[in-house]
């Protein structure tokens, strides 16, 4: 029970940031509860996280939300992430931020293996935001301002507040085609409310031992104590773009 668990950490002062990390099975918040935290990082190495429920990590300035599953993410219609910024009050010259929502999974456990020129393969793990869901990354005062000076002789120029990240991060896989993909749905951009920007990021993983065995690449070796060596002025790409023969 997260928010049980959250209540009971809370209770004795630690407000901050909540964080929990299984190793096996899912980490789920169902519809109606609310996990409230300074930040908040929910990993599931073992399975999925499956957010229905609330995380709220606003305030003046909003804080970070990261889940992380190893067999993905899933916000469901009723899902909301609020790491939205309030802001100071109209007098204060401090600058306030949202904060970064990061949705991330990973190759399913046990599914991995590496072709020949190295590359890790596998089974993806799913991101997926379901139409309904909202993620709140907005700065409540999106405009700049002057404050007057408390000695009444002139004023200081505040920026506006910042609009926060939204960040989705799964391995590059093919898809039936053939052609690079990541394993992400969001089924309406109505979901993301207020971000400064978007950043999906797929990543490819590499087995640097069968890299520098494969003689697809220069500058990477490997020695008999099996420790692998790049040299960066090498290229490491100059013998085989993409890899190939």
């Amino acid at each position: 029970d997260l928010v049980a668990l959250n209540s009971r950490v809370a209770a004795h002062g630690f407000t901050g940031g909540f964080e929990v990390e299984s190793h096996q099975g899912n980490l789920t918040l169902a519809a109606g509860e609310t996990l409230t935290s300074g930040a908040v990082k929910l990993t599931a190495d073992g399975g999925l996280v499956i957010i229905a429920g609330t995380i709220d990590t606003s305030g003046e300035n909003g804080g970070d939300i990261t889940l992380s599953g190893n067999q993905g993410v899933t916000l469901a219609a009723t899902a909301v992430l609020d790491a939205h910024a309030d802001g100071y009050a109209d007098t204060d010259t401090r600058q306030a931020s949202a904060g970064t929502i990061t949705l991330a999974t990973d190759f399913v456990a046990g599914t991995t293996g590496t072709d020949a020129d190295g590359r890790v393969t596998g089974t993806s793990g799913v991101i997926t935001i379901a139409d309904g869901a909202t993620l709140n990354l907005a700065a409540r005062r999106s405009y700049a301002r002057l404050v007057a000076l408390s000695s009444g002789t002139g004023y200081t120029y505040v920026d506006a507040d910042e609009a926060g990240t939204l960040v989705i991060r799964a391995p590059v896989v093919k898809n039936g085609a053939g052609d690079p993909t990541v394993m992400v749905t969001v089924e309406s951009a109505d979901s993301v409310v207020g971000a400064a920007k978007i950043e999906v990021e797929g990543f490819t993983r590499w087995d640097l031992a069968k890299v520098a065995a494969s003689g697809h690449y220069t500058g990477v070796t490997v020695d008999a104590a099996g420790n692998v060596t790049l040299d960066v002025s090498a290229g490491l790409d100059t013998l085989a773009y993409d890899s190939a023969t």
